[in-house]
């Protein structure tokens, strides 16, 4: 198993490959791989989505990507 952190301003659902898989500011565990990472509605962030490999994380030195 992978980790991800995904940052954003408030709560919302982190979308991976196109499925909710957890909330924002939170730890979510994923497989590892190239990964599709957005946020659900509203559409009010930037960038619109990442494209990022999740690999050699843990659960305290996850991948980390932010939402402004």
């Amino acid at each position: 198993m992978q980790y991800l952190l995904v940052k954003f301003r408030e709560d919302r659902d982190v979308v991976v490959d196109g499925h909710i898989l957890g909330v924002t500011n939170r730890v979510i565990e994923l497989e590892e791989g190239l990964h599709t990472i957005s946020l659900a509605e509203p559409y009010d962030f930037m960038p619109d989505k990442y494209e990022i490999p999740v690999i050699n994380s843990t659960v305290v030195n996850p991948v980390e990507v932010e939402f402004n």
